[in-house]
């Protein structure tokens, strides 16, 4: 029965006070229910994703401008990578610690038939190796136009070449008062695809070289002290007058180092810039064959004679649809757009067919079930197990073609155990180099130490 007016008003005030709360508390029940019901996660909202990767320095700025560029046009992605090294990174890849890696170098077969879930390998940016040094001559001046023909840094690379004054460098600077100076090597320690391109060529020119430090990520050097990373030679360099060492075009443009100007296949005199190293690319063909992403010794008389490509690694198969869609966008960015930052960086914009070579890889990267229709790509009859350097190989298909097709190994080309062979020298390397390095005092602790150190850099907005 509903209650009058008098009966209410002679409620007592306690129970008066409990019908209030009562409706309060009911109120804010269905204030919380309208609340919680209006933050449910909208399904349009992109879901956070993280990309691992690890590997070269050699691309180290044109990636730091693409990484930024792309957790900016998608504030969920964070990009986390690590600047150790191609040699490391390429471990990492194959160990499947990581996403995606960097290398100056394409895996070997054998690395290739190591992973299970596949390779597939994108040229991303090329460049050059460059001898940057320090030299003032016998006045104080600074040498800026230092020519060395291929004896000669031949030579000083071997350490059959120790003076400035030898009459090998003097012939082809007679404008230069070279100082009377003994020449300080400056190498990188580490395991790199820099040195992995260096030493192709060097084998290419040289027996002497070939027959003794030969080809790898890590050699036996014959002379001089080893630095971690293009930015511990660069800090070397710097802090020895008469040195000289071998990094990449890109970082010693931004270090503003001065470069020799090297002598090439045609007998010319080239020094590296952005149309000198063009030209030695445009003779690489990039086809599928491992052998055919390099080019050793290029003939024009304009090229510059080390050049190299930098490649991403990815692997064919990814679990996860949100990762794999976004990393093609990074490196479908990377291919196209992103490669106007090339010259003013220090590297050379890709090649509009070498563009496209990509991106046709790009697409055979699948999820697992699609993975049966990933074949559906055209595979030229001449594919090897290296990868997919255009659209290749990998895993398992790379073991089954290696049993029916045993891929010519060319002279210039290292075995396929090269891998075992750096592993080992990566063990011995640091105590051999060790006495060298205290020509340079303290300077690879401090390089260590740098904020471009093994660290990763986490790229999110």
């Amino acid at each position: 029965m509903r209650k009058s007016l008098h009966t209410i008003a002679c409620e007592s005030p306690t129970r008066l006070v409990l019908r209030r709360r009562y409706v309060l508390a009911m109120g804010l029940l269905g204030c919380l229910v309208i609340s919680f019901g209006g933050c449910e996660r909208d399904s349009s909202t992109p879901a956070a994703v993280e990309l691992r990767g690890a590997g070269s320095i050699f691309p180290e700025p044109l990636y730091d401008r693409w990484f930024s560029h792309m957790t900016e046009q998608h504030p969920e992605l964070t990009i986390d990578y690590e600047k150790i090294g191609s040699g490391a990174g390429v471990q990492q890849f194959v160990d499947e610690l990581v996403d995606f890696a960097a290398s100056d170098d394409p895996l070997t077969d054998g690395e290739v038939a190591r992973v299970d879930r596949g390779v597939r390998q994108v040229p991303m940016t090329s460049g050059a190796i460059v001898l940057a040094y320090n030299l003032h001559d016998s006045e104080g001046n600074p040498v800026t136009n230092l020519r060395l023909s291929r004896q000669a840094y031949v030579g000083i690379l071997l350490g059959t070449i120790r003076t400035w004054l030898d009459e090998e460098i003097a012939k082809h600077n007679p404008d230069v008062a070279l100082p009377d100076l003994p020449i300080q090597v400056e190498y990188r320690l580490d395991s790199s695809g820099t040195t992995s391109a260096l030493t192709r060529h060097l084998s290419q020119i040289s027996q002497d070289w070939k027959q003794g430090p030969g080809i790898g990520k890590t050699v036996t050097w014959p002379v001089g002290a080893g630095m971690p990373k293009d930015r511990g030679v660069a800090r070397g360099l710097k802090q020895v007058p008469g040195s000289i060492g071998c990094l990449s075009y890109a970082f010693a443009k931004q270090e503003k180092l001065p470069m020799a100007i090297l002598e090439n296949k045609a007998g010319s005199f080239v020094a590296p810039d952005s149309d000198s190293i063009r030209l030695g690319l445009s003779e690489i063909s990039l086809t599928i064959s491992e052998e055919s992403a390099f080019v050793i010794d290029p003939v024009g008389e304009g090229a510059y004679p080390i050049v190299t490509y930098s490649w991403i690694l990815c692997y064919r198969v990814y679990e996860d649809p949100d990762k794999l869609a976004m990393l093609k966008s990074l490196i479908s960015y990377g291919l196209q757009e992103g490669q106007k930052f090339s010259r003013e960086l220090g590297y050379v914009a890709l090649l509009d067919r070498v563009s496209q070579d990509g991106l046709t890889t790009l697409e055979s990267i699948t999820l697992p079930q699609s993975a049966d229709t990933a074949t559906s790509i055209p595979v030229p009859e001449t594919d090897t197990p290296s990868g997919g350097i255009a659209v290749g190989k990998g895993g398992e298909e790379a073991a089954a073609a290696k049993k029916k097709v045993p891929p010519e190994k060319p002279e210039d080309v290292e075995d396929d155990d090269v891998s075992a062979k750096d592993a080992a020298a990566d063990d011995k390397e640091p105590d051999a180099a060790r006495p060298e390095q205290s020509k340079t005092g303290d300077t690879t602790d401090e390089v260590e130490q740098s904020p471009t150190s093994s660290d990763p850099v986490s790229y999110t907005h």
